[in-house]
């Protein structure tokens, strides 16, 4: 990934002297945009099956089922998807 323009002078594509450069930004600000919504995508594919089911089975040496209100991050996957 290229950090900035190596080249003295303005960047060549966008014409920003400053580094990193606009252009570079813009691109991984859209980048980054593009990951936020892909996991958030993954989280509630995550919940769904969460809520259709009791928990994880075998997380427990016991044979115990991990019921799903026991997971701490349930709450914080729930508030993250409503923003």
């Amino acid at each position: 990934m290229e950090i900035y323009h190596v080249k003295l002078g303005p960047c060549t594509k966008c014409g920003d002297y400053k580094k990193p450069c606009r252009c570079f930004l813009e691109n991984e600000n859209a980048r980054l945009i593009s990951q936020v919504a892909e996991l958030k995508s993954a989280i509630i594919e995550f919940l769904d099956i969460a809520y259709n089911s009791e928990g994880i089975s075998g997380w427990h040496m016991n044979g115990d089922i991990l019921m799903w209100n026991q997971v701490e991050q349930i709450e914080e996957f729930e508030r993250v998807t409503k923003e």
